[in-house]
């Protein structure tokens, strides 16, 4: 199975929209779709409070479209837009309106907010930062977020855990969220298999967006997951005393 680069990925997101004939917005909804598919599955419309923590770029507008199809749905929501930057990816902002049309209004979170209260039987959705990460977070955000590992609720993770580099093992720890869970987009990340950075999600699921399947075949990558499928080839049984 082949592990894609950042770079790869954005480009495998481009050529999808312009062979198949997409906006980036269709694209997203695509994803905030799997993604409501799979908690409503489990949920099954239970009363548990959703904490949906979402950055400004378009890991926050996946996280905004979510929390508009719970809200369709009648969940129980808190959305937050953690305000790192006053630059706003455009798919967030078409997202955030679309929520405001829905009378959700988010609570915005800057380095002076006071941070939410979280019981343990809640639900947090970390959706603050997305594969293109370069940097580590401020500390008002690292504290935020050792706030959400804190709480011991229930972390979903969209895509990655918040606070990973998508292609370089971090420097430290703080400033990571540790998700129970990560849904993953399409491909899994090379960050999955490696015990420095695997150990910030208890388990990933892909769900598949209908990325475009030509340039995944053709894309050569700088690595690869052998699994039981690949081994097979080489394997020979032998005799049990042998």
């Amino acid at each position: 199975m082949k592990i894609y680069s950042s770079s790869q990925i954005y480009q495998a997101d481009k050529s999808t929209i312009k062979n198949q004939g997409i906006s980036s917005d269709e694209l997203m909804e695509r994803a905030a779709n799997q993604i409501f598919n799979w908690m409503h599955l489990r949920l099954q419309d239970a009363a548990v409070k959703i904490h949906l923590f979402c950055g400004i770029g378009n890991n926050g507008g996946d996280g905004l479209a979510v929390a508009r199809l719970l809200k369709e749905r009648d969940y129980n929501i808190a959305v937050y837009v953690v305000n790192y930057s006053e630059k706003r990816s455009q798919d967030f902002m078409i997202n955030l309106d679309r929520l405001k049309n829905l009378k959700v209004w988010p609570d915005f979170i800057t380095a002076d907010t006071d941070l939410p209260p979280i019981t343990p039987d809640d639900i947090i959705v970390d959706a603050i930062f997305g594969i293109g990460l370069n940097r580590p977070p401020s500390t008002w955000v690292a504290d935020l977020i050792h706030h959400l590992n804190q709480s011991q609720a229930f972390i979903l993770a969209i895509d990655v855990s918040s606070g990973l580099f998508l292609d370089k093992v971090p420097e430290a720890d703080k400033g990571i969220v540790r998700a129970n869970h990560t849904l993953t987009f399409q491909v899994p990340k090379l960050i999955f298999f490696l015990p420095q950075t695997g150990i910030y999600s208890n388990g990933w699921e892909l769900l598949d967006i209908g990325l475009d399947q030509e340039y995944l075949a053709k894309t050569e990558t700088a690595y690869e997951l052998m699994g039981k499928n690949e081994v097979l080839q080489w394997y020979r049984p032998r005799e049990k005393f042998s």
